[in-house]
């Protein structure tokens, strides 16, 4: 029986990890850093959010100014989830996680579990890891990367955003990979490691 994931526990879980990574800036890509603690960047406060400061600008090359994705790990694999991007959304026929647009006053992780559900059919508990945030200080633009973490694989539902998927080893990616999901990947690869590195 599938349950549905609870967003304080999660977000709790979230936090507690995120302790353990220490936010700092990628000396290559000034508009990136991984880790994210309570304070989120560019003075974003989940209380005071509404859904019309969610639209993106009408020059923005984005759906909105928050969004949210991820990728799944396996712990009895040791393989991650990829999804190929439909010819209906942007950048398509990129690999990518699953995720989205933040909509009205849902948290990061509330509207990755929504996009979860939407996107993969995914409504069970995991434990979420904040991995990294890529930043568009141009169009206000913030993307939160979380590793989702579950037992064993699973064969996702996807909707007509998504066109494949694919089970694979973290170093070995399908390709094409989505242009700003390519930043994202040595940060994965860390999180992944570590977590390995303690499972070991």
């Amino acid at each position: 029986m599938q349950i549905k994931s609870n967003s304080a526990i999660a977000k709790h879980l979230h936090e507690a990890i995120m302790e353990m990574f220490e936010p700092y800036r990628n000396p290559t890509q000034a508009v990136s850093y991984a880790g994210v603690g309570e304070s989120q960047p560019n003075g974003y406060d989940e209380d005071e959010s509404e859904a019309d400061e969610n639209d993106a600008p009408d020059d923005s090359p984005y759906w909105g100014r928050r969004a949210a994705g991820c990728l799944f790990y396996s712990l009895q694999t040791g393989n991650v989830l990829f999804a190929k991007r439909s010819s209906r959304v942007m950048e398509p026929n990129t690999w990518a996680g699953f995720g989205g647009k933040v909509d009205g006053d849902e948290t990061p992780i509330e509207a990755l579990e929504r996009e979860l559900s939407e996107e993969a059919g995914f409504v069970d508990m995991a434990d979420y890891i904040g991995v990294s945030v890529f930043e568009d200080p141009e169009f206000d633009f913030e993307y939160y990367n979380y590793l989702v973490i579950v037992h064993e694989e699973f064969e996702p539902h996807i909707n007509d955003e998504t066109s494949d998927y694919s089970w694979t080893r973290i170093d070995t990616p399908p390709s094409p990979l989505h242009p700003n999901f390519s930043e994202a990947m040595p940060y994965y690869i860390s999180a992944i490691r570590k977590i390995q590195s303690e499972k070991a």
